[in-house]
């Protein structure tokens, strides 16, 4: 039975496409009401209850908003474990990187006793005011849970064939259920429910939401359970502290059919914490320190002869098409020149130019420092004046590179000289000492583009075996 409502003069209208009411708020301030802020972060389709969150109102009567600090982010597109970012342990089953995921048991085996782990070197804090979130992309490629074969991921301390004993974290057990967890220096958790398996070869978002009294796990936007901690506790886990990991498992008993797990992404969060961390800290944090290569590339350090027991650099002459030292800064070694013109490339790098299994990133250079003694022989009949320059962004090592449609000239910038007297012995540091410079606007070394110290002989004699050994320091990050 329809009801109209009216006050005897107007009525309120409906809607003829949606047939609901037309609602308007008093634009009186006097006659206006109250409303409460509040939103459905899952209907509960799963949990069969809707999750809802309300707004936080301060004391100075301010809306209260979060904001989110990345932690730390990968995308498994390379082609071979970066050991800079990643541990990786394994008993014959093994991880292996190729078309653009990193997969768990990539050999597919069902061998009796066998894992592999693969966790960051890095670990991350548990925050009680705010929330650690562990978000990844990935799919198991069997269309069925497997018996006798597990598989864990999350936020923790990985075992090899047994479950984390302190973590958080998605886990699929040796029946055959997935589940949430909770682990409390050896405390178990788990959510009531199994959760439903996930179709296989289509990706799916995993993520894990921590706080100081709550851990969620969702697939694919939908809540699947909320575990308070354990009870007693005032952490999510004793360490309060856990590393991002995956880890497979098969049994004493060897399952039937391979299982095996595919991880194209992850990322790592920190919500609702304004930490002030700059960019820069950020990134290095997340392993894009200007100091070591990259995902695809060679691992390890980007500077030039620095190497454990390595002889110091032969001194060898100067020019400005090849470089004494390749790399990011390291050790150099240039024999003495007589006054010219020359610009002599001291260290160059080459800003990767990336593939798509080598994401291509930009190199901002903050800060340079040139270190340099007097080597070989004293110096003769004239002074050594040297100055030193920083150029950047040239499409080949050539300093002679020019300027096209096609390729870039180097662009420079000065930073400072370097002097040693008549009779400066062998040893002696130049006067004033250490070249220092910081940027306050850093400077940019696209994908492909090279960076290199640069010394000019402005005043200085070919001296039998005199030479400059010096060491260069850059600091910056990749984005």
């Amino acid at each position: 039975m329809a009801v109209q409502l009216s006050d005897g003069v107007n009525s309120v209208p409906v809607d003829t496409t949606s047939k609901g009411l037309v609602v308007q708020n008093p634009k009186n301030a006097a006659q206006a009401g109250f409303v409460g802020l509040a939103a459905i972060r899952d209907p509960g389709a799963v949990t069969g209850t809707p999750n809802i969150g309300y707004a936080d109102i301060t004391n100075n009567r301010r809306l209260r908003v979060a904001l989110d600090t990345p932690l730390f982010q990968d995308q498994f597109n390379y082609t071979a474990q970066n050991t800079t970012t990643w541990k990786y342990t394994t008993t014959t089953m093994t991880a292996t990187w190729s078309g653009g995921a990193m997969t768990i048991n990539g050999g597919a085996i069902t061998t009796a006793s066998t894992n592999a782990v693969v966790q960051t070197y890095r670990s991350f804090p548990l925050y009680t005011a705010g929330e650690l979130t562990f978000a990844c992309r990935g799919n198991f490629t069997n269309a069925a849970a497997q018996a006798n074969n597990a598989f864990w991921m999350g936020i923790g301390n990985p075992g090899t064939t047994a479950a984390p004993t302190d973590g958080v974290f998605f886990q699929l057990d040796a029946t055959g259920a997935l589940r949430g967890v909770v682990v409390w220096n050896g405390t178990v958790s788990q959510s009531s429910n199994a959760f439903a398996y996930p179709s296989a070869t289509v990706q799916h978002e995993w993520m894990i939401v921590i706080d100081a009294g709550l851990a969620e796990f969702w697939i694919d936007g939908v809540l699947q359970a909320s575990l308070a901690m354990p009870a007693g506790t005032g952490t999510p886990t004793l360490q309060s502290s856990g590393y991002a990991f995956f880890q497979m498992a098969n049994s004493a008993t060897a399952p039937a059919t391979a299982q095996t797990f595919k991880v194209y992404n992850l990322q790592v969060t920190l919500y609702g914490m304004d930490t002030g961390k700059p960019w820069p800290m950020i990134k290095a944090g997340e392993g894009l320190v200007a100091s070591q290569g990259q995902n695809g590339g060679t691992v390890g350090t980007t500077a030039g002869n620095l190497t454990n027991n390595g002889a110091l650099p032969t001194a060898s002459a100067g020019s400005n098409t090849t470089a004494l030292t390749t790399g990011l800064g390291g050790l150099f070694n240039i024999t003495a020149q007589a006054t010219g013109t020359t610009d002599n490339i001291l260290t160059s790098f080459q800003n990767p130019v990336g593939s798509v299994n080598q994401t291509p990133r930009t190199l901002y250079i903050t800060g340079v420092r040139i270190s340099m003694y007097n080597a070989g022989a004293a110096v003769a009949t004239t002074s050594t004046n040297a100055i030193l320059s920083l150029a950047f962004g040239h499409t080949s090592v050539a300093l002679n590179t020019t300027e096209s449609a096609t390729s870039k000239a180097p662009r420079r910038i000065a930073l400072g000289m370097a002097y040693w007297a008549i009779g400066a012995p062998i040893g002696m540091t130049s006067t004033p000492g250490d070249i220092v410079q910081t940027f306050a606007t850093p400077i940019p070394v696209q994908p492909g583009e090279y960076i290199a110290t640069v010394m000019k002989f402005a005043i200085g004699t070919a001296t039998t075996s005199q030479s400059i050994l010096g060491a260069v320091n850059f600091d910056g990050f990749y984005e």
